[in-house]
């Protein structure tokens, strides 16, 4: 029986082969380039979430971003950008965007 294939992200510009292949060649073609961040609220200018670590979220390869919140009703949303997202949620500098995964 043939195993479905994991959807992965890529580098554009490449592409995806066909036939059989080994985890090390499949690696090799594959670049991962979502992101992890979390939102780090100073000041809860709005008195609904808090401070401290309020949401997490993801960028995707395309600047796309979603974020989860971890308080209150736990609701998720999708950005155009982080540049998006911060404009919306960044509170004048008293909400932090800190990248998990490296970068910035």
């Amino acid at each position: 029986m043939k195993k479905a294939r994991r959807p992965a992200a890529w580098k554009p510009g490449t592409r995806a082969t066909t036939g059989p292949r080994n985890g090390r060649e499949i690696a090799r073609e594959l670049t991962w380039t979502v992101r992890r961040f979390v939102l780090d609220r100073k000041e809860d200018v709005s008195g609904t979430s808090g401070v401290g670590v309020v949401a997490e979220g993801v960028q995707f390869t395309d600047g796309t971003a979603v974020l989860r919140w971890t308080v209150g009703s736990r609701s998720t949303a999708i950005y155009n950008s982080v540049e998006e997202l911060m404009e919306i949620h960044g509170h004048d500098g008293k909400t932090l965007l800190r990248w998990v995964d490296g970068g910035g």
